[in-house]
């Protein structure tokens, strides 16, 4: 191996490692738990609507502060999600992690929107498996 490929492979370890520790930060702001009622499941699509408006609008800050408001939903609808519709849970945790990435590591609102509006499709589609929505 090169001088040059070991310090390739050097920042690709450092970069994973900061990504890594970025995401667990990231995930602590969670504050735990909570039920998986109508009220809840219809704030965070409210706020993932509210995260696409604003990011559309050119507010990718603000966006961002949509987006953590649902964050904690999001985690605590993945158990009782994974029991009813396994596939249907790991694509919405998978677009969950992409999303949580993109804003990690600075990505364009484009990327923003693309991952933004997939959570916010598989949420959709997890209120009626889970009798959330009339």
């Amino acid at each position: 191996m090169t001088g040059q490929a070991r310090w390739v492979v050097a920042g690709v370890l450092a970069v994973t490692v900061v990504l890594g520790l970025v995401i667990a930060l990231a995930a602590s702001r969670d504050t735990g738990a909570g039920p998986v009622t109508p009220e809840r499941y219809q704030a965070a699509v409210a706020d993932m609507r509210e995260m696409i408006r604003l990011t559309e609008a050119g507010d990718v800050a603000a966006g961002e502060e949509a987006f953590w408001r649902a964050h904690p939903f999001l985690h605590d609808v993945d158990p009782p999600l994974r029991r009813r519709h396994p596939e249907l849970a790991r694509q919405l945790w998978d677009a969950m992690i992409l999303l949580e990435t993109a804003y990690a590591t600075d990505a364009g609102p484009e990327d923003l929107l693309r991952h933004g509006r997939n959570v916010l499709r598989l949420l959709e589609e997890a209120g009626p498996v889970l009798e959330l929505v009339p």
